[in-house]
């Protein structure tokens, strides 16, 4: 059989139908002996092992065979194919950069990326998604933080917990928020009297936390907002107190301040928990004030609380909207300020954009004003409406649309009135029914609060 060689006999050799490279004696159909090799938008079959190539894969590619990218720098551009029961590997050694995919079509299952919280990605891109076994859910990073992806559909459920009438009562309420009409029975709380508590929720699980029973306690219980029944043991805050002030995010509550002490002092602690975990409330820092029975509200990113009971004088309230980012732990700082001094107690909520204060307490006056503030932006809240009376601690819920205050005390007695306003034009509250029962001061939760969505 003829030899065909160019220039050198080591050059290029063509040798019963072998082409060899470098070599006089190839072995292959192409063997390149001592020499790199680069091929651009070339469709190889069978199973290939690509070593230092830029450009290794065509654009459009149907991957029919194994591969494996193998110490290199390559570009996926195009639409990526990965055929079923076929693998795409690319090796740690490896840098595979998304060039322009127009889509990558997988025939079985897709893996991202997976580990606990402490195990996410460092330097992100926005887009990038991961999954938390710690949370047991997808996220994906937005940019400034890594955020659930939230496929829940939510009926605008707002429950109400334990509440004082003119007792301390453990009845649990509940109401559809998109509607009107009298809240129905949810259940009990486990204690058997329990009122001024904080409530928060991750949109299923509610979690309402200390309060009196009389007496200052240190309980945490829950309830599945979407089912009714008595609350179940989540475990207990780090100091017993009352009149505690809770928001969270979709993954972390926090609950802050309240009574401690004889005589009952405010307090400056902020403790948390993981919602979807059962068990204590940790340290996460500490209020720039102390306060007892203010006003709290949340977007997915930050908690604000709002007036309240002074440290020194629980009688002399203050007007400091405090806050603090649920992502990470530390000590709240100021934020701004209401437009009056009062004690708003569990009469704040929010959605995403906005918190609403209704009500509250000065010595000597009940507040029917509705205080509202940008939860991104901060600064000093601004008159929003009124409440059908001057109310002090009514109990606040929210949906994204609607914020609702319930039951409440005015200078003569405990009520049962329910009333709402919408976000979007504010104004002045109306009508919207009755809880089963008239108090205040209860632990409120919603499946639909301004704190859903991940941090």
């Amino acid at each position: 059989m003829p030899i065909f060689r160019s220039n050198r006999s080591d050059d290029l050799v063509l040798n019963d139908g072998n082409l060899g490279i470098n070599t006089s004696s190839p072995d292959y159909k192409l063997d390149i002996a001592d020499g790199n090799a680069k091929l651009i938008n070339s469709n190889v079959t069978g199973v290939a092992t690509f070593s230092s190539y830029a450009g290794y894969l065509k654009s459009n590619q149907n991957i029919v065979d194994n591969r494996v990218i193998k110490d290199s720098s390559s570009t996926l551009s195009g639409e990526i194919i990965v055929g079923a029961g076929k693998t795409l590997i690319v090796s740690e050694s490896s840098e595979v950069g998304q060039g322009n995919i127009l889509s990558l079509k997988v025939s079985n299952t897709f893996t991202p990326p997976i580990g606990g919280t402490n195990d996410r990605p460092s330097a992100p891109k926005p887009g990038a998604i991961f999954y938390n076994k710690d949370f047991r859910t997808i996220e994906y990073w937005d940019g400034n933080f890594w955020r659930q992806v939230d496929n829940t559909t939510r009926s605008g459920r707002g429950v109400f917990a334990g509440r004082h009438s003119p007792t301390f009562l453990s009845t649990i309420d509940y109401l559809q928020i998109p509607t009107l009409g009298n809240a129905v029975s949810f259940g009990d709380l486990t204690s058997a009297v329990q009122a001024r508590a904080g409530g928060y929720s991750d949109g299923s699980r509610g979690v309402f936390c200390g309060g009196s029973k009389p007496g200052f306690t240190d309980d945490c219980d829950y309830i599945t907002i979407p089912s009714v029944g008595n609350g179940i043991d989540f475990g207990n805050l780090a100091n017993a107190r009352d009149f505690v002030s809770s928001c969270s995010s979709s993954t972390r509550g926090i609950t802050a301040g309240g009574r401690l002490g004889s005589p009952a002092t405010a307090q400056n602690i902020l403790e948390y928990a993981e919602i979807k975990t059962l068990g204590n409330h940790i340290d996460f820092g500490d209020l720039s004030v102390a306060t007892h029975i203010a006003g709290a509200g949340s977007s997915p990113i930050r908690a604000v609380w709002a007036g309240g009971g002074n440290a020194s004088n629980p009688s002399v309230t203050m007007s400091t909207i405090q806050t603090v980012n649920f992502g990470s732990k530390g000590n709240a700082i100021k934020f701004g300020d209401l437009t009056v001094s009062k004690s708003t107690g569990s009469g704040g909520c929010s959605n995403s954009v906005r918190a609403l204060f209704g009500g509250g307490y000065n010595p000597g006056m009940r507040f029917d004003n509705i205080d509202v503030m940008n939860i991104a932006s901060g600064g000093n809240a601004v008159h929003g409406g009124e409440l059908s009376q001057g109310n002090y601690s009514p109990m606040g819920v929210a949906s994204q649309t609607r914020a609702v205050f319930a039951g409440g005390q005015t200078m003569t007695a405990k009520i049962n009135n329910i009333e709402y306003v919408t976000f979007s034009a504010l104004g002045n509250a109306v009508d919207f029914g009755e809880l089963t029962k008239p108090g205040r001061a209860g632990g409120t939760a919603s499946d639909s609060h301004g704190g859903l969505g991940g941090f």
